[in-house]
C-alpha cells in the first residue's frame, strides 16, 4: 500500500474491526442455537427453506446450487451427508437431481 493509498481512519478501522468481531459471533451463536435446538446446521437450515420456498417442497440441485450460491457439487455432497445423518429430513432423486424435502415423522413427500 503506498502513501497515496487512502485507508480507513483510527475511528474507522475500529469500528470496522468491531462490525467483523460482532458479526463472527452473531454467526457462531446462531450456529451453537440452531445444532442445539434443531440438531441443523444453518448450511442445512439454508437448504431447508429453499426447499420448503417451493410449493413442490422440491428444487432440481442446480436451482439450488444457485439459491445457495454454491457449487453443484459442494449442494450434492451436501445433500448426501444431510440425508446420512439420519432422520430423513432430506431426501434425494437421483435419478432427476432433485432435491425434496421430507418428514422423518411421515412417510411419503411433503405435498
Amino acid at each position: 500500500m503506498t502513501s497515496e493509498t487512502p485507508w480507513l481512519s483510527t475511528q474507522e478501522e475500529h469500528l470496522w474491526r468491531r462490525w467483523t468481531q460482532l458479526n463472527a459471533e452473531l454467526s457462531a451463536t446462531l450456529q451453537r442455537e440452531m445444532q442445539t435446538d434443531a440438531k441443523l446446521s444453518l448450511s442445512d437450515y439454508e437448504v431447508l427453506v429453499h426447499l420448503t420456498d417451493s410449493p413442490e417442497g422440491r428444487v432440481r440441485v442446480s436451482e439450488l446450487a444457485l439459491l445457495l450460491q454454491w457449487e453443484r457439487s459442494r449442494v450434492s455432497h451436501h445433500l448426501t451427508r444431510m440425508e446420512h445423518r439420519g432422520g430423513s429430513v432430506l431426501g434425494v432423486l437421483n435419478i432427476s437431481l432433485t432435491a425434496v424435502a421430507t418428514s422423518s415423522r411421515s412417510s411419503g413427500h411433503r405435498s
